[in-house]
């Protein structure tokens, strides 16, 4: 018998601490939480109208950038072309873009717009590109394996 009622005793008081305390948080009065939504910052108006450029002017210049993307990705798959020439493709691409935007945008207003970028997120994150060039390729300074082929002046040249 001693057995049980001593066994029982701390089961007892488990159930005590628990109704009590259930009993505790039910008389806990219920606090209304505040409405934490975050403040209503001002809006800010976007770079490219702060420059004076038209929302029409951004859209084509996206289109344009969209379009040489592509123009690029379908160079970079032509495996017909030598890398010099892939070189020489993505550059005339590119100077094309750059004349087309700049029948959009005046550089004054590119200009006015990259000053507002800067000034609005001074330390961008690095840009991060898979490879060295457009097509994911490896400069031929960095391809791996060129460094321990070719001996140095220095090193000393089996005999």
């Amino acid at each position: 018998m001693k057995w049980h009622i001593t066994a029982c005793i701390p089961l007892i008081v488990i159930l005590l601490t628990m109704g009590m305390g259930s009993s505790a948080l039910a008389q806990t009065p219920v606090r209304p939480v505040p409405n934490r939504a975050p403040a209503a910052r001002p809006k800010v108006e976007p770079c490219w109208q702060v420059a004076g450029i038209s929302k029409a002017a951004m859209d084509q210049r996206n289109t344009i950038a969209r379009e040489t993307r592509q123009q690029i990705e379908a160079v970079c798959a032509n495996d017909s072309l030598s890398p010099q020439q892939k070189q020489q493709e993505i550059k005339q691409i590119h100077q094309r873009e750059k004349q087309q935007i700049e029948g959009l945008i005046t550089p004054e207003q590119q200009s006015a717009m990259r000053a507002c970028q800067q000034e609005r997120n001074p330390n961008p994150a690095p840009h991060v590109t898979h490879g060295g060039g457009p097509c994911g390729e490896v400069p031929p300074a960095h391809a791996p394996g060129t460094d321990s082929q070719q001996p140095s002046d220095d090193a000393p040249k089996p005999n």
